[in-house]
């Protein structure tokens, strides 16, 4: 039934669009469903959902569908359960980056435990689903130290790696410019990621011409 709903809402233009954007993703497995149409679609179907996180999935739709079926469970346990269902599967930003769990915030040691899983597994998707994760609902000084001895044991360099860990940085960094800066300053953070962060306040409209270019003196 869903599936069915979100083929009624498929736009080819926006099929095309997605395949530009998102690296890797096969045209057999996406619909092309737009997010105004995906959530009225997520709203509406609400009887459905217990069992459509038993319903083996094709599409990256499908997929964003049962993320936002999980970032609604209560029982932090039983989101985690369900999100390891489907991590294989998550093999792109979108996906990724979309991941929410309702009442993270409230169990910091499993929590912090989780990211340790999935940053140790090397597997790139799974560092960029606990860096959202981490930068939702961690990324405060309060949690610094526990957050830099995480990235500092990634040894996985990809593409999507570096842009989580920089994009992470660079919000910690919007908030909290003194701590932020003091990271660059210590030099600490591998050549990837401290290039990467520093790209990353470079991009952004948030800093000042003159903060870029503080940042851009500690490029390694």
């Amino acid at each position: 039934m869903i599936t069915k709903l979100l083929f009624e809402k498929k736009d080819e233009s926006y099929k095309n669009f997605l395949l530009r954007i998102i690296k890797g993703l096969d045209e057999k497995e996406v619909i092309g469903v737009r997010k105004k149409d995906l959530r009225e679609i997520f709203k509406k179907t609400k009887d459905l959902h217990k069992e459509f996180l038993n319903t083996p999935h094709i599409y990256q739709e499908e997929f964003l569908i049962h993320i936002y079926i999980i970032s609604e469970i209560d029982d932090f346990k039983e989101a985690i359960l369900e999100l390891d269902k489907i991590i294989d599967k998550l093999d792109n930003w979108e996906l990724t980056d979309s991941v929410k769990i309702k009442n993270m915030k409230n169990e910091e040691n499993l929590s912090y435990s989780y990211f340790e899983k999935l940053i140790s597994s090397g597997k790139t998707f799974y560092i960029r689903t606990a860096l959202v994760l981490m930068m939702r609902y961690f990324n405060s000084p309060f949690y610094l130290d526990k957050n830099l001895n995480l990235i500092f044991s990634i040894t996985n360099y990809d593409y999507y790696v570096k842009m989580g860990v920089g994009w992470f940085l660079e919000e910690f960094t919007k908030k909290y410019k003194s701590e932020g800066y003091k990271i660059l300053e210590d030099m600490n953070l591998a050549k990837e990621f401290q290039n990467a962060f520093i790209s990353k306040i470079r991009q952004s409209s948030y800093f000042t011409k003159e903060e870029k270019e503080t940042a851009s003196k500690y490029k390694i």
